[in-house]
């Protein structure tokens, strides 16, 4: 039997469903810079919920708060509905534009995932280009059956993957080379760690073919240092905050 839940955490079960059910919450797109293709508009979906009095709570406690009442399940839905809706705007521009989906890992656990996706798609006219799914390699390690299982179903469909939180430990390499994803999000203790190690470890995925999207960069030397390491993807605050849109474009910026 799972255990009750706390007084606390009922009010944020209460708050969550809340949330989904009048539609409290609200979508941000994280810029992501493309190294060698800095004119392609790259975004990771990202949301917070505005309470009723205005009170806002960001995307980093909203996933825990999901986790926590059991409600990610209903918040991979909300997701996938609003991050199809926004790749197929974005194509409307640019065709080869990418959109990161982030998912929990009840989606892992899911096996009618990639039906879903493959049924939200053709309803909102949506092709699997530029599509990318986001798990945590810690949710993934928790059952890497399941994780296969529903990655590879993913692949079958022609959309992409991402494993969050990559980090220097051997087991991650063997689970990303039995996975196949062609991305990785590389997790922080990997990214202030030494600069030999984060460069072998760019450049052993390179070699498998996969791109390193950094996140969180947070100054000009890590920009520096990851440029030079081969990163291909980063994002941060440093480098551009979420937007409420898809109009942000780094061209500009870096012409």
């Amino acid at each position: 039997m799972s255990k009750p839940l706390s007084e606390q955490n009922i009010r944020l079960l209460k708050l969550m469903k809340q949330a989904l059910e009048q539609n409290l919450l609200r979508p941000s797109y994280r810029p992501l810079l493309q190294i060698r293709f800095p004119q392609r508009r790259s975004f990771q979906l990202q949301c917070e919920l505005v309470t009723g009095t205005g009170q806002r709570i960001p995307w980093a406690s909203l996933e825990r708060m999901a986790r926590i009442t059991g409600t990610d399940a209903e918040l991979d839905r909300w997701l996938l509905e609003r991050g199809l809706e926004a790749l197929r705007e974005l194509h409307r521009e640019q065709p080869d534009g990418l959109m990161v989906i982030p998912l929990s890992g009840a989606a892992l656990a899911n096996p009618e995932l990639s039906r879903m996706v493959e049924r939200q798609r053709k309803l909102k006219e949506v092709s699997s280009q530029g599509l990318i799914m986001a798990f945590r390699l810690s949710q993934i390690s928790r059952d890497l059956r399941h994780a296969h299982r529903c990655i590879s179903a993913l692949h079958e469909q022609e959309i992409d993957t991402l494993i969050e939180g990559f980090n220097e430990h051997p087991a991650a390499l063997k689970i990303l080379r039995a996975l196949g994803s062609r991305y990785i999000g590389v997790s922080k203790k990997l990214r202030l760690g030494d600069d030999g190690v984060v460069e072998h470890r760019i450049q052993a995925c390179h070699r498998m073919g996969v791109r390193i999207l950094v996140p969180n960069i947070d100054g000009p030397d890590q920009v520096n240092l990851l440029w030079s390491a081969g990163a291909d993807l980063i994002a941060g605050d440093y480098v551009q905050p979420p937007t409420t849109d898809l109009g942000f474009s780094f061209e500009p910026a870096v012409a």
